[in-house]
């Protein structure tokens, strides 16, 4: 079951912001549309649009949505390695390709391999091209896994297998074969279960978790959200629909453990919360913050020292 957003990051939406872009007489949901994601994806025609839109729509809601926009776009800026990656084409269709891992060696730590968890949407709210460009500041091995179906990788991670269990078995496979020593994983939103669920299957030295799930098992009180529905969970292996308090409470692997989430998300700081008790556990709250954590963290200046705290 494939998941289809306009909001999804791949080449097909680039053809559709183009279209966008060109078209004359946009609606004002299109350019609000084409403006947001021309933020997230760092590109510089956000600048032209955000100054035409500024004096198109005088309304303070407007601007006040345009202004975070704005904070967000020169956030990417200022990514060391950023514009480099921009005008990678070959590397930007890698990153934009749906359903493909990506893979590189660090430059100074080869032996330390992130893996990271991108959303249904083909992300981690921004663009996996934003997120390379900031990670490659650390100088690890980095694995961009993808799943863009409803399943959100317990159904199988492309590229690996098609069930979670031997996926895992693989991805750790993978990355002894590249001379990984330490691996560590983060996930963000629809990828979030799962990378939390991995870092209990494969020999994880920490984890990041941004905005993530804690308790699909059939006994859960806990909201699951609008994606992850009882019919998608009737098709997945028993197996992976479980309470990770338990999983990880029941095997204490020393493995230490950071989930944040925004304080105006009830569904997030619900999930968050669960996991309070699990050994080794941190438990961080964003004041004034909704699902988008990374977001907040990359507006802050705050993410890359996150993922410093997390391997270093």
């Amino acid at each position: 079951m494939r998941f289809h957003s306009q909001f999804q990051h791949s080449p097909s939406q680039h053809t559709l912001l183009r279209q966008l872009a060109g078209k004359r007489d946009r609606t004002r949901k299109e350019s609000f549309f084409l403006i947001s994601e021309l933020a997230t994806q760092g590109v510089p025609e956000f600048k032209t649009l955000y100054a035409r839109l500024q004096q198109q729509y005088t309304h303070p809601d407007a601007h006040a949505f345009l202004e975070k926009l704005r904070v967000q776009w020169e956030a990417i800026q200022e990514i060391e390695t950023f514009q480099q990656c921009l005008d990678d084409a070959e590397l930007m269709r890698e990153l934009y390709q749906l359903d493909k891992p990506y893979f590189e060696t660090g430059k100074k730590h080869q032996n330390i391999a992130l893996v990271i968890f991108t959303t249904m949407y083909n992300n981690f709210y921004f663009s996996n091209l934003v997120m390379l460009a900031l990670l490659r500041q650390l100088g690890i091995s980095l694995l961009f896994l993808k799943d863009t179906s409803y399943f959100n990788y317990l159904n199988g991670i492309p590229g690996f297998s098609e069930d979670f269990s031997t996926s895992s078995v693989s991805i750790a496979e993978f990355l002894r074969n590249k001379g990984i020593d330490d691996i560590f994983i983060t996930g963000f939103s629809s990828g979030g279960f799962a990378s939390l669920l991995m870092s209990n299957r494969i020999q994880c030295c920490g984890y990041l978790g941004f905005s993530i799930r804690s308790d699909i098992s059939e006994q859960s009180k806990l909201p699951t959200g609008k994606y992850m529905t009882e019919e998608i969970k009737a098709q997945l292996d028993p197996d992976v629909c479980v309470d990770m308090v338990k999983i990880l409470t029941e095997k204490d692997d020393g493995v230490q453990r950071k989930v944040i989430y925004g304080s105006e998300s009830k569904t997030d700081e619900a999930h968050a919360r669960h996991l309070a008790s699990v050994p080794g556990m941190q438990i961080s709250e964003l004041k004034e913050c909704k699902h988008t954590t990374p977001a907040l963290l990359l507006e802050n200046r705050r993410l890359l020292e996150e993922f410093k705290s997390l391997i270093f």
